[in-house]
Order: structure tokens, then C-alpha cells, then sequence
């Protein structure tokens, strides 16, 4: 079972932890799939995947202070089995500082609601211990089942961001649950 230091969130299903050294091959594993990594840019080089989250490992805090990056391992609360990534990024977009909300699972995972399940706790974080005022998701237009997740978390569709390589995202935004849309 994993170590109670590194469990930030539980739900009735899953635990969300801090990435530790036992997670590395299953995080380079998500990152190096074609099938989670096809909306996403495709695979990536394993090396600097595990150089980067080889530092969430080391010290997490450090690691987030660093990259201004929170990323959460998702677990099958009783399988204690890998199922992916949830974060919380910081990025400019089209000239505004943006918080991402990202969600990322293995194939084995996709269809069952662990998805939305972790990005709830995670929202429910970002709202209230860190008082954001909004939260996006820029999503590939043909990956129906992130739009999904999206929607059923009541991300809006904002609009449609031309990005500088050519490609096309869809901006989704939450707000704190009481603000006006």
C-alpha cells in the first residue's frame, strides 16, 4: 500500500499521491503510449519524462515551487494500481496566465469514471485551499471522451485557440461553483 505521507486526496475509488520513485516506469509508461499521448502531441521521449518527474519524486514541494506544476499520481484505491496522472499547470494562454486542469490515464482505465472522479478532488483543491477563480482545459476538438470529462465536471466551452503550430484546441473553463458564468 502507499505510504499515508504521500496521499493528498481520496475518493471512494482512488487515491491521489504525490508521484514517489515507485511510480516512475508506470509515469514514463503513460507518457510513451501512443494511445493517451495521441490528443496530446504523441509519445514522448522517455528520458526527460522521468528526469522531470524524477524531481516530483525527490521533493515535491521543491519540485512545484520549481515548475509551478502540481501533478498527483491517480491509484485504484484497491488494486493499489496505477491509473495515471491528474495536474494543475500554469501556462499562458493568449496572453493570460491560466491555471490547466489535466487529466491523464491509461488505456485500462478510460471509460469507467476515474477521470472525473480525480479531476473533482482536484477542482474542489484548486477552489478552495488555493482560491483559484478559474480553471481551463485546452482540448483537441477530435477527443470526444476529454470533452466529456470536461463537461460533465460544467467546464463551458470558452472558445477555439489557434496555436502557434497549426493546431486547434478548445478552451473549456470552470469557475468556483456559485460564480456567474
Amino acid at each position: 500500500m502507499r505510504d499515508p505521507r504521500a496521499v493528498f486526496r481520496t475518493t471512494p475509488r482512488l487515491l491521489l499521491c504525490r508521484p514517489g520513485a515507485s511510480d516512475l516506469s508506470e509515469i514514463v509508461s503513460l507518457w510513451t503510449d501512443p494511445q493517451v499521448t495521441a490528443f496530446i502531441g504523441g509519445p514522448r521521449e522517455a528520458s526527460p519524462v522521468l528526469d522531470f518527474f524524477r524531481e516530483f519524486a525527490a521533493d515535491f514541494e521543491a519540485a512545484q515551487e520549481r515548475w509551478g506544476d502540481r501533478w498527483w499520481t491517480i491509484v485504484e484505491w484497491a488494486s493499489d494500481r496505477f491509473v495515471g496522472l491528474v495536474s494543475l499547470v500554469a501556462k499562458e494562454i493568449e496572453g493570460q496566465d491560466e491555471v490547466e486542469l489535466g487529466y491523464f490515464l491509461l488505456p485500462f482505465a478510460w471509460g469507467r469514471g476515474f477521470a472525473l472522479e480525480a479531476a473533482r478532488e482536484v477542482c474542489d483543491y484548486a477552489f478552495g485551499s488555493l482560491g483559484l477563480k478559474s480553471l481551463v482545459a485546452l482540448i483537441d476538438p477530435e477527443n470526444s471522451r476529454s470533452q466529456a470529462v470536461a463537461t460533465r465536471l460544467g467546464m463551458v466551452l470558452d472558445h477555439e485557440i489557434l496555436r502557434e503550430d497549426g493546431t486547434i484546441r478548445r478552451l473549456h473553463r470552470l469557475l468556483p461553483e456559485g460564480e456567474p458564468r
